[in-house]
């Protein structure tokens, strides 16, 4: 059977999923924010749904069917199952249907498997070594299977899991006093910009002293005499946490430095939905800048163009539905493999390194070809650099640095950052030097459309929004 559930985070949500996976149903998850709006049936036909599953803020009068119910309703709903057409094909092992975060068109659906995500579940166990008293928060959306995996290695594992939501992320830090922390860099930018916003003497005294703890003390004193040091910044986590991972987008140098610095042990991963994690830094194996070793080994080969492809003999996915057999193969490939469509390296101990996207190439006008990722890694080295992105190519005849703030927009702060980029530039071969910047204290979010719900950046959407200015160079509105 296939079951639907369409809804935001809420505690009925992960019962439910937790119920039919046991019950050896297909759980199919919609994100709300591209199918709150499309029709139940038109949903229901194209997936062979037998139930739909949603929230009744949801529901619409026109779209009353009694093969659909709400999560938050009576328990005493007539339900009655909806008989599907069979029209879709599904090998045995898929227990999920998930949906990518597209940034345009409808988001591609994703087989997931049983077997690959018990060997997923499975294998952080070996890498991570978790603890009954250990507890872990999750705050995105559920729709989003990374998440899921979350809660699924929580209950795999034995330890406890807090579910909340962004408004409440904080608070929920301070009362549950979570040891393990899963999020996107954005949620660990937030402390770096509390701190940089503390007054210049002050950053250095705790700095300063920070490391002189760092130099003089080692293992369990280090660790506890930098957590009373920099206690306002720990508490903010609830004083527990012992490992902190991040991904999903890159990372800004300085956060992985600043909570280095603070004795916080922030671990950068890397993944896809079509494969789970990739490769992760580890407590004892962690080298700031690169994602970390291969979460299996042997499983990373970068081919001849630099393309990172995985090989796991038992994938988390095995394949697109609904998609023609042309997208399928640029991700699929033939051997069994993934393409990643990101480009990397490996250092001489092993460890990978994202140096870009094979789509996001930019080419200019003089047929030059660069990855703007090297550029914008650079640029957010600066604290005042909250995001950058480079545009170049097409109606561009420059390359154009579009810089989001972190702090105040004022000409202290656009001195710092341009000089930052005047250095970038006496390194860099003359084509792949920035010849405008364009500043905005703009933040990116998925409610303004310059974030995709998985908190990765959103280039059409932000060139879209700031097309005039990176044109000719005004200040944004």
């Amino acid at each position: 059977m296939r079951i639907g559930i369409l809804a935001d985070n809420c505690y009925e949500w992960i019962l439910h999923d937790l119920a039919l996976l046991h019950m050896g149903c297909v759980v199919v998850a919609f994100p709300p924010e591209e199918f709150a709006s499309a029709s139940f049936s038109e949903l229901a036909g194209r997936y062979d749904l037998q139930l739909l599953l949603t929230r009744k803020k949801f529901l619409r009068e026109a779209e009353q069917h009694e093969w659909v119910g709400t999560l938050d309703g009576n328990d005493d709903q007539q339900l009655h199952l909806r008989r599907p057409a069979n029209t879709l094909e599904l090998e045995p092992d898929v227990c999920n249907l998930v949906f990518s975060s597209g940034t345009s068109g409808v988001p591609k659906c994703l087989k997931i498997s049983k077997a690959g995500t018990e060997e997923w579940l499975a294998s952080c166990g070996r890498k991570y070594t978790f603890r009954p008293d250990d507890s872990m928060i999750v705050v995105l959306p559920f729709s989003n299977y990374q998440q899921r995996l979350m809660v699924y290695l929580a209950i795999w594992h034995g330890f406890d899991l807090v579910l909340t939501d962004p408004a409440r992320f904080l608070p929920a830090l301070k009362d549950f006093r979570p040891t393990i922390l899963a999020g996107p860099p954005a949620f660990y930018e937030l402390l770096e910009n509390r701190f940089r916003n503390l007054p210049n003497s002050k950053q250095r005294l705790l700095l300063t002293v920070g490391g002189l703890i760092r130099t003089l003390t080692f293992g369990r004193l280090r660790r506890k005499l930098l957590q009373t040091w920099f206690s306002p910044f720990h508490s903010v986590f609830g004083n527990r946490v012992r490992i902190m991972i991040t991904g999903g987008a890159p990372t800004r140098h300085s956060t992985l430095e600043l909570f280095a610095r603070l004795g916080l042990p922030l671990y950068e991963v890397y993944g896809l939905g079509e494969t789970g994690f990739i490769a992760l830094n580890l407590p004892g194996a962690n080298r700031p800048g690169s994602v970390g070793k291969p979460m299996f080994e042997g499983s990373v080969i970068i081919e001849d163009d630099g393309e990172i492809v995985v090989d796991y003999k038992v994938p988390l996915c095995l394949g697109y539905l609904g998609c023609d057999a042309e997208t399928v193969s640029k991700t699929f490939l033939s051997s069994g493999r993934i393409a990643t469509g990101d480009l990397g390296k490996f250092d001489s101990d092993g460890y990978l390194y994202i140096t870009g996207r094979k789509k996001q190439v930019i080419i200019t006008a003089a047929g030059y070809k660069l990855q703007p990722e090297l550029l914008e890694r650079e640029i957010e080295k600066s604290p005042d650099v909250s995001r950058a992105v480079i545009f170049g190519g097409g109606e561009l005849t420059v390359l154009v640095a579009l810089i989001s703030l972190s702090g105040d927009d004022n000409s202290q702060t656009r001195q710092r950052v341009n000089i930052v980029i005047e250095k970038l530039n006496a390194r860099v071969t003359t084509p792949s030097q920035i010849g405008r910047t364009v500043f905005t204290t703009t933040k990116f979010t998925t409610d303004n459309g310059l974030l995709t719900r998985n908190l990765k950046i959103d280039r059409q959407g932000i060139y879209e929004r700031f097309r005039g200015s990176l044109l000719n160079g005004s200040q944004p509105d």
